[in-house]
């Protein structure tokens, strides 16, 4: 049984659009990992820590949101991140590690 010129048109164009999805997902992917090495990278080369403290948290289905604050030669910092770890709570201080981008 052959596939007439009209549905191997529509199958071809499919294929191009699934290709074109497929690499562009790739692409993403490559440049987040290659950005988050560039920033470990920036830590390791030109970080420092100091003590910053947890002013807020909220859990949600993907984990628990965190929000912190850190002081870097008398200016404060803000921060956010999400963590899966327990127990942590508002006002508890820990290790903050940062790197300061000059402009």
């Amino acid at each position: 049984m052959a596939i007439s010129e009209k549905e191997h048109k529509r199958n071809t164009k499919q294929f191009l659009i699934y290709s074109l999805a497929f690499i562009c997902i790739i692409a993403i992917g490559i440049y987040v990992k290659q950005k988050g090495k560039s920033e470990d990278e920036q830590i390791n080369k030109y970080g420092s820590s100091t003590i910053g403290w947890i002013y807020y948290t909220q859990n949600s289905t993907r984990g628990l949101w965190v929000k912190y604050n850190f002081k870097v030669e008398n200016k404060t910092f803000k921060g956010v991140l999400r963590t899966y770890k327990k127990g942590i709570k508002v006002g508890q201080k820990y290790e903050v590690e940062y790197c300061l981008v000059l402009k």
